[in-house]
């Protein structure tokens, strides 16, 4: 029974994995972000049965993909509420389960880029979720130091000072902004 279940989560993940190349590749030969071409083909991939309920994603990739797919959508669309409600889900997810932060960092740190950049596009006004989003960045050196490599480091530093510099410069301040390392 438990090798069944096993197949059959392959599968689902099999099925997202092929949804989300779909998506990815519309993307690069869209160009650009918010084409109504691009929309339209998300939209044609979420219309997939799997799509319609993240209860039918059956393992931590498939909702991965779920989330990020409808988060990618709703980026496009300029939805910036429902972008961020999905970024929400993924960070949560990964913060649910520890062991995949450890095991892929990268897609951590990805949701939290990504969580951010949501923030400054489409300038909404909540100090305190992005600053709570922007200082997870910050921690993953203290909290994971035996996963990061020095280019990691690196990128974490770059994802976390240009945001920063960014947010106060939307702001109109520049003395705070000045004062970052």
């Amino acid at each position: 029974k438990e090798a069944l279940l096993q197949i059959e989560q392959q599968k689902n993940l099999i099925e997202y994995h092929k949804c989300s190349q779909e998506i990815f590749l519309a993307s690069v030969l869209a160009g650009e972000t918010r084409s109504p071409g691009l929309i339209k083909t998300i939209e044609q991939i979420l219309a997939h049965p799997l799509f319609r309920n993240e209860k039918n994603a059956l393992s931590f990739d498939a909702k991965w993909i779920f989330f990020n797919a409808y988060s990618t959508y709703y980026w496009c669309k300029a939805d910036a509420a429902q972008s961020i409600n999905y970024h929400k889900k993924l960070i949560e997810l990964c913060e649910t389960s520890p062991e995949h932060i450890k095991e892929k960092i990268i897609n951590y740190v990805s949701a939290l880029q990504n969580m951010l950049s949501v923030y400054l596009r489409f300038r909404v006004n909540d100090e305190a979720a992005f600053f709570n989003t922007l200082n997870k960045l910050k921690q993953l050196p203290e909290q994971f130091p035996d996963k990061l490599s020095q280019r990691m480091e690196m990128t974490l530093f770059v994802s976390t000072m240009i945001p920063e510099s960014n947010y106060y410069i939307n702001k109109g301040d520049f003395e705070e902004g000045s004062s970052l390392p």
